[in-house]
């Protein structure tokens, strides 16, 4: 398999085997408002986001 075979050459980074791929899709769905910037944006543009997320967050 590809992933098997594979070497990156990280020294520090052992390759991640089948296991390590299959525990890593077993995930706990996301609960908590999401903060999504998009870094086409104007900078003031997404600092307005934050500001919108973050009084939504005051007013729970």
């Amino acid at each position: 398999m590809r992933l098997e075979g594979r070497s990156r050459g990280l020294t520090d980074l052992p390759e991640p085997s089948w296991d390590d791929v299959s525990r890593a899709a077993e995930y706990e769905p996301w609960t908590e408002p999401v903060l999504r910037l998009d870094s086409a944006l104007p900078v003031d543009a997404n600092a307005e986001v934050v500001l919108r997320v973050l009084d939504g967050l005051d007013r729970r």
